[in-house]
């Protein structure tokens, strides 16, 4: 089939399987669909023998179209779908005008129309049914860019040995008959409604068949990702096929249970709400065991169901299980959870994602590892109403099984596992009702939360009593870490019911808290009452402990309620680091009003270290507080580059006592709460001072070492080395408000820096006490000029400083070269025969760059140019040429004019004929004689070398010199300019000729044109001189012997116009008052005999000479031009 026909045909896919999709029914009927791949008329439609058939059995599809516009039909087949390639071949053995093609990767069948059929046709298909399931054949018409899609009939594929009865037994709720009384009470009408309930829902089944399993990802398309009790809808049911041994559909006890007992189950998919029975005689809880069940991986994909598992737990003894439950609401009554690895699955793995846990504590087990993702919320009630049945149950700690009496839930944690994973992104929510822990951490485990997750522990409604049971939100029982990634959120709230409780965090000896980048651990106790201990303080840390904030974190803690016996609000029993990163918080503030314990207590040998931190806040809020801020028998605060304040003691204002300012090196020691010998430095001496004497923790209400901006610093324009920019003087930036900038750079001098340094004392950096340039305004903007008369130069670094409050920041930029070469344009002068093309270089000169970086100049032929370089060397003439100068940095000149001057040759020797007489060069030397030679022939010579033009008349030389000889006779004189001085092949000659005699006797010149204008025509005869002469009589006399010579004229050819008038006796020659009629005859007009060899020159008075005779005639006419010619002869004999 040909392109250009594909194109115009709309393409029609078939898709088999099971198949969910909104569509557009444009035509329904049972067991066929019809659908128009576009407008024409044709019709499409698809039909199956069979509306239910079994497992491995086959199934015809009818495909008719005769629609001439449809070129291709597909039918992807699904898992489970086989195609008879063989049957479908006999079936359309008598089709002619499709052929149909199976393609096995894609698992796509094609029906494809033959190049001269008209249209598909009828196409049968047969495809054999592998699994149990529905399955759905919808067409989806693809015309002209645009899907049309069509309701299609349904397959159902059943196996041969299942009955529907079968569905409605497993259906039907079951109950165990060890009830409690309180059960039996109700049990009768439990069955009767969950009776009714379920009985419904097997009629619905009765119309659906068990859908295949999907997968995690499709399942998850369904899920509930925010689990809340008052969304619970009733799920449609979704179950895995039958013969899928690793997966068991459950949606009661008995299946719950069947599931757990069968070791090769791998997935318990749950299908729909239920109720797990009580089988109590005595206490609150019981479990289901199960053991040997060693490396049992098993998810519970709750798919957004509910279970309500009583009091209930399923206990592993197996070690190395890994449990995920997932997309679950559970309620339960025992405080082990609905599972749990307590009594010996050790080196286990549990994992909740998406699941909502109401009731008693959601997991304990002390032996296994803990992963929480996504959404995972743990109410712990006192009591619940179940969901399942209506009926309100009593969280117990014992009883007798119906909740009616009993202690309401306590000593319950959260989770009590041994390690714990956070996964990234995820939003955990628990409560505690009891005063115990939300995470109980066994020895040597951590708790692990990755990036940009959220925690909320809201214990602010934890009831109120003081037993044994009570402990920390986070307690540790041995060493172990806390780590809150980055950009993660914990908040912890202890109300007030742990007032004898209410520690947040707990940890052993040499443990740790970190907050990562930007992580934040905000902690705030309601009430506090009691001393200081490990489950007493709000923060409490045994020995070699740490506390790292890192870059950009915070802690924020904030104690309340407290009385005159409250415990510090942080303790750390010794030999403890704390450290808070740059721009970090760690924020303690608390209303107690002990004498005793300090804010913040470190055992011996602890060490507090920040630098550049954000803020450090330690406040008391009860202005009559009499503590200490921090309270150390023996260590050391660190800090470096802050601001410090202090508020004495009363002052609960935002106004400190004092301020110090920039503070940095501080080493401040502690004995208990007395400060030590503080040694610090500062930019200003007084106020160093000050702060030695002055700063006491012990009597400090308030003190705060707040973050010193920094002191960044950018220069914002950027300048440049061209003269017509002001960015070649002028530098403006930006810092903080009021800082100090230095300018340096090669364009800046001592004179340039005139700000007083606010630095001044002994062992100051030099770069600090100098001077400075110029001072930030309030908004921290600042501007320099050098002068407009000075300029930046090109690839120069002009660096700024800044300073402020101890710090200082530097940044430089480089001047950008924004100026163009310039230079000068070079007239070029070349020959046609010249084979050597000129550099672009070679049209420039005197070029030069701003930029002493620039290594080269780059030369190119501009636009403005009329024609390209090669054609014009190969035009005779002047060519005007414009070249562009473009530097390393792209700068480009305007085009700069110059010329290309092309000459025929490459050069000409320009020389006359010598006459020369025997006696003036007899007496010569050889080389005066080549000098006469040379000179008498009025050389002239040029010649083009290197692109330049050449005079090269001192360069001309006679080759043929030896051959003249001084004496009388004639000669060839062969004159030339040298290849090696020209540089072109051949030599430049030029042969003239020279001849030696005795002397000559010559006319050398002649009037040329001699007029006579304006004449009127006289009445009478007239004599007119003339108006002008071109020329005049010049004789030579060069002979040896003189004799005198005479100057003849006649008329050649008389006065004539252009009509052919004639006059004849026109032209007279006056001399001496007679005039001459000339005619045909010579006439004697001048005799002369020279004295020397000078030429005589013969000049007349305006009436001498050669004159006109005018006189009226009938060849005489007015407005007439008329013209005639004298000839004149030089002789020294008679005529």
């Amino acid at each position: 089939m040909k392109m250009q026909i594909i194109k115009k045909f709309g393409i029609l896919f078939l898709v088999g399987g099971i198949f969910f999709t909104q569509t557009s029914v444009l035509d329904y009927i049972p067991n066929k669909v019809y659908a128009a791949t576009n407008e024409k008329q044709g019709t499409f439609s698809v039909g199956i023998d069979k509306k239910n058939i079994k497992v491995n059995e086959n199934v015809v599809l009818k495909i008719t179209n005769k629609n001439k516009e449809d070129s291709r039909i597909e039918l992807a087949l699904s898992d489970g779908q086989v195609f008879n390639d063989e049957e479908t071949n006999k079936l359309n053995e008598k089709n002619k005008t499709a052929q149909v093609i199976y393609l096995p990767e894609q698992r796509i069948i094609q029906i494809s129309k033959k190049e001269k059929s008209d249209d598909i046709g009828d196409v049968s298909l047969v495809i054999q049914m592998k699994k149990v399931g529905e399955y759905t054949f919808a067409p989806i018409v693809k015309s002209k860019g645009q899907d049309k899609k069509v309701k299609a009939t349904v397959l159902r594929v059943e196996e041969q040995e299942k009955q529907l009865s079968d569905f409605k037994e497993k259906r039907i709720f079951t109950q165990q008959q060890n009830e409690s009384p309180e059960d039996n009470r109700s049990t009768k009408e439990m069955k009767n409604k969950v009776k009714q309930k379920e009985v419904e829902k097997a009629e619905q089944i009765e119309s659906k068949a068990k859908a295949p399993e999907k997968s995690e990802e499709q399942t998850n398309v369904t899920k509930q990702e925010n689990l809340q009790l008052d969304e619970n809808k009733k799920h449609e049911t979704k179950q895995a096929p039958e013969n899928a041994d690793y997966i068991a559909n459950v949606y009661d006890e008995k299946t719950w249970h069947a599931a757990w007992d069968n070791p090769k189950i791998q997935v318990i998919n749950i299908t729909q709400d239920f109720y797990t029975m009580d089988h109590i005689n005595s206490g609150a809880v019981t479990f289901k065991n199960y053991y040997n069940q060693v490396n049992r991986e098993l998810t519970i994909k709750g798919n957004g169901h509910t279970i309500d598992a009583g009091s209930e737990s399923i206990s592993l003894y197996g070690i190395n299980c890994k449990i995920r439950v997932e997309n679950l609401n559970i309620y339960h009554r025992n405080w082990y959870g609905f599972i749990t690895t307590a009594f010996g699955a050790n080196n286990s793995e549990i994992t909740f994602h998406n699941v909502k846990d109401t009731g008693a504590q959601m997991l304990h087990s002390f032996n296994s590892k803990l992963i929480l993702s996504g959404n995972i919320e743990n109410n712990e009630v006192g009591s619940y109403t179940s969901p399942i049945n209506g009926y309100t149950y009593n969280v117990v700690n014992s009883s007798n099984g119906d909740g009616t009496d009993g202690i309401a839930v306590r000593g319950q944690a959260n989770w009590e596992v041994a390690d714990v994973t956070v996964k990234e992104g995820s939003k955990i929510k628990a409560n505690g009702y009891s005063t115990v822990s939300n995470f109980a951490i066994q020895n040597g485990g951590n708790v692990q939360i990755e990036k940009d997750v959220s925690i909320l522990f809201d214990n602010s409604a934890s009831e109120n009593h003081t037993d044994t049971d009570a402990s920390p939100s986070i307690f540790f029982y041995g060493a172990g870490s806390l780590t809150l990634g980055e950009n993660s959120h914990m908040n912890i709230i202890n109300g007030p019911g742990r007032a004898y409780r209410p520690s947040a965090i707990s940890m052993a000896n040499n443990s740790k808290i970190s907050i990562k980048k930007n992580a934040v651990l905000d902690i705030e106790i309601q009430k506090d009452e009691v001393g200081y201990g490990r489950n007493e303080s709000p923060i409490y840390m045994e020995g070699n402990s740490q506390f790292f904030v890192d870059d950009g974190g915070s802690f924020h803690l904030n104690v309340k309620g407290t009385n005159a016996g409250s415990a510090p609000a942080i303790v750390n029993m010794g030999a403890g680091t704390f450290k808070v990163g740059k721009n970090g918080t760690f924020t303690v503030i608390s209303d107690m009003t002990s004498p005793n314990y300090g804010l913040i207590y470190m055992g011996n040998g602890s060490t507090f270290q920040f630098s550049d931190a954000k803020k450090i806040d330690l406040q008391l809020t009860n202005p009559n507080s009499p503590s200490a801020l921090i309270q150390m028998p023996s260590g050391e605060w660190k800090v470096d580059v802050q601001r410090v304040y202090q508020w004495n003691k009363g002052n609960i204002t935002q106004s400190p006592d004092y301020k110090w300012t920039p503070i940095f090196g501080m080493a401040i020691p502690y004995v208990n709460t007395t400060v030590g010998n503080i040694r610090a430095q500062s930019v200003n001496e007084d106020m160093l001072r000050d702060f030695k004497q002055h700063f006491n923790s012990a009597k400090a209400q308030r003190i705060v070492f707040d973050h010193i901006p920094d002191c960044n610093v950018k220069i914002t324009n950027q300048p440049s080395d061209n003269p017509k920019d002001e960015n070649s003087y002028i530098v403006v930036g930006k810092t903080i408000p009021n800082a100090y900038v230095r300018l340096s750079g090669s364009s800046f001098t001592e004179k340039d820096h005139t700000i007083k340094s606010p630095v001044q004392g002994e062992d100051i950096p030099k770069e600090i006490s100098d001077n400075f340039t110029v001072k930030a305004d309030s908004e921290g903007n600042f501007k320099y000029t050098i002068s407009p008369t000075r300029h930046f130069v090109a690839g120069d670094k002009i660096v700024a400083f800044a300073f402020n409050e101890g710090k200082y920041s530097e940044y430089s930029v480089e001047v950008l070269d924004t100026t163009p070469p310039v230079g000068t344009g070079e007239k070029i002068e070349t020959a046609l025969n010249d084979t050597t093309v000129p550099a672009l270089s070679n049209f420039i000169k005197e070029e030069s760059d701003t930029n002493p970086n620039n290594k080269k100049i780059n030369y190119l032929w501009s636009d403005k140019n009329t024609s390209d370089l090669q054609t014009m060397l190969k035009q005779e003439g002047t060519h005007e040429v414009y070249i562009v100068l473009e530097d390393d940095n792209g700068n480009t000149s305007q085009p700069i004019k110059s010329e290309l001057v092309v000459h025929a040759t490459a050069g000409e020797i320009h020389a006359t004929d010598i006459k020369a007489r025997i006696n003036d060069i007899q007496s010569m030397s050889r080389e005066e004689f080549r000098q006469f030679l040379l000179d008498e022939s009025h050389v002239k010579a040029w010649y083009v070398a290197d692109f330049k033009y050449h005079d090269g008349e001192k360069d001309v030389q006679i080759r043929n010199f030896d051959q003249i000889k001084q004496e009388k006779g004639s000669y060839i004189v062969e004159l030339f300019l040298s290849k090696d001085l020209t540089k072109q092949r051949e030599d430049i000659v030029k042969k003239i000729n020279l001849t030696i005699d005795e002397g000559n006797l010559e006319l050398i010149a002649a009037p040329e044109k001699i007029s006579f204008e304006n004449i009127t025509i006289p009445s009478r005869e007239k004599i007119v001189n003339r108006s002008s002469m071109q020329g005049e009589i010049v004789v030579s006399d060069q002979r040896q012997h003189k004799n005198e010579w005479k100057i003849y004229v006649k008329q050649v050819k008389p006065l004539t116009s252009l009509e052919n008038d004639v006059i004849s006796d026109g032209f007279v020659y006056s001399k001496d008052g007679q005039d001459i009629v000339l005619s045909d005859q010579n006439s004697l007009v001048y005799h002369h005999k020279s004295e020397d060899d000078q030429n005589v020159h013969i000049n007349w008075k305006d009436s001498e000479g050669i004159r006109l005779k005018v006189k009226p005639g009938p060849n005489v006419k007015v407005n007439e031009t008329y013209q005639g010619e004298l000839e004149w002869t030089l002789t020294d004999a008679p005529m």
